[in-house]
Formats: structure tokens, C-alpha cells, sequence
């Protein structure tokens, strides 16, 4: 699976999490959804100020990208224990990034 827009990966991956908290029984507030999509360099997201600072009321940027990363995660490994690697074309890199 390829993509050729940014704004395609990003839906790929929040429906990923989303699916995963459904899965999981972890509820995301709309707040948390709208936010799943925000990027500082998409074209296609509008931020909503009322979202935004209703996420910043519900929880701290640690506890959402806590909350969000394990639903990635798990959703990583659920995806690579049905064997979907090949579906997914390698996409996700396992390797954690170097940084510096």
C-alpha cells in the first residue's frame, strides 16, 4: 500500500488507532479525534479552536501522545500477528529512530 498524499497516510493511520480503540473499548473524545489529524504542515487540516483547547482541558500533550501511541502500537502488532505485513507494503518501519 502506497501513498502519494500526506493527508492519505495520516487517514490511513487515524483509522488505524481509531479501529484499535474501538477494538479495545478505549473511547476518544472529539476533541482527541479532530486532533489525530492536526499537522503543522497539511494542507488539508483546518484547526478547530474549540477542539484544540478542549483537549488542552481534557489532558496534558503527554497524556494524549501516551494514549495514542499504544493504540498505534498495539494496532502495529495486531496487524503483523494476523500476518497483514504484506497487505500494509512494509510501511511500518520497526527499527526506533536515531536521534542526533
Amino acid at each position: 500500500m502506497t501513498f502519494d498524499r500526506q493527508a492519505d497516510a495520516k487517514r490511513f493511520v487515524v483509522s488505524k488507532v481509531l479501529e484499535q480503540g474501538e477494538g479495545e473499548g478505549v473511547s476518544l473524545s472529539k476533541a482527541e479525534r479532530h486532533m489525530l489529524s492536526w499537522s503543522e504542515s497539511g494542507p488539508d487540516f483546518i484547526l478547530d479552536d474549540e477542539l484544540a483547547e478542549a483537549l488542552a482541558r481534557e489532558s496534558s500533550d503527554e497524556q494524549f501522545e501516551h494514549k495514542v501511541s499504544g493504540l498505534i502500537r498495539r494496532a502495529f502488532e495486531r496487524d503483523v500477528g494476523a500476518d497483514r505485513t504484506a497487505e500494509l507494503g512494509g510501511r511500518f518501519n520497526t527499527r526506533r529512530p536515531t536521534i542526533g
